[in-house]
């Protein structure tokens, strides 16, 4: 018997499976019926993204990762409760952007009857009165497109194409440019706002492994041995603390440091001309500071 209901994402947030088997949960990918498995009294299925605000509001289900975009556009955010942010995205762990984007610069509507037309293909994410460079009382028209956006302006659907980017250049290949940002968007874990005391815990326990999957990507475990007069002279970077435990080699002691992927270079280099020896690289499964 399930106590926690708990659903994932299908689509571009659908990483969060391999987050969960990379910390140990035992999922599977989807059946027929889009289960992945039960572990310790949670079940987790998968469902498309934009269903899982009512899924979790109005269904069978406790809780739920999808996008903060979807889960402010569902009309659901009243009888919801966001419990946490697990910052990743399709291809990397930056937050993804809503954009408005046009050809020549914000259009200026050529009278105060005709709309401009703006193309997306989730209009509730867009709150017209904060737009920057749209002049205040400036009519709209909301063109619903599903996919394809780069395209809508030159395909003569809408005049300007409200979208998610990461990095902007699916937009600079086919000329557009950005004028404006509407949201920043991320996965949330949400559920519903009357939880039982253990389902929160299976909740919390759930988003503690997500966050720690998503900041293991990041980081590397250097592990190296050396001689204790030399590793006075470094000056190591870690997490927390550099890890240091004596050898039974007299003069010599192991030492393991945590740090982000990116110094590993300038760290290998600093510490064999330091003297280390027997230096490890390994990756990391997951990190919580």
């Amino acid at each position: 018997m399930c106590r926690t209901m708990v659903v994932l994402p299908r689509g571009s947030l659908g990483r969060v499976l391999q987050f969960l088997r990379q910390i140990g949960y035992p999922l599977h990918d989807p059946d027929e019926r889009g289960c992945c498995g039960d572990y310790e009294g949670v079940r987790f299925c998968m469902r498309n993204r934009r269903l899982i605000p009512r899924l979790v509001a109005e269904g069978n289900f406790d809780g739920g990762i999808t996008g903060r975009d979807l889960v402010i556009a569902s009309g659901f955010v009243q009888k919801l409760r966001v419990l946490g942010e697990v910052r990743y995205s399709r291809a990397s762990t930056r937050p993804s952007k809503w954009v408005l984007a046009c050809k020549d610069g914000f259009p200026k509507p050529k009278n105060n009857e005709q709309p401009i037309r703006i193309g997306c293909e989730i209009p509730g994410v867009v709150d017209v009165k904060k737009l920057d460079g749209l002049p205040r009382g400036t009519p709209v028209e909301f063109v619903p497109i599903e996919g394809d956006e780069e395209q809508a302006i030159d395909d003569g659907l809408c005049d300007v194409v409200a979208l998610v980017t990461e990095t902007g250049n699916s937009l600079s290949r086919e000329g557009l440019s950005i004028v404006g940002e509407v949201m920043e968007s991320y996965p949330v874990l949400i559920a519903k706002k009357h939880l039982k005391f253990r389902q929160r815990e299976d909740m919390e326990t759930v988003l503690l492994a997500l966050q720690a999957a998503v900041g293991a990507e990041s980081k590397k475990i250097v592990t190296f041995d050396i001689r204790t007069m030399a590793l006075q002279k470094l000056t190591l970077p870690s997490a927390v603390s550099p890890t240091v435990s004596r050898l039974v080699k007299r003069g010599w002691a192991a030492c393991q440091i945590c740090i982000d992927a990116n110094e590993v270079p300038g760290m290998l280099t600093m510490l064999k001309r330091g003297g280390a020896e027997a230096v490890l690289v390994q990756d990391v499964r997951g990190f919580l500071l």
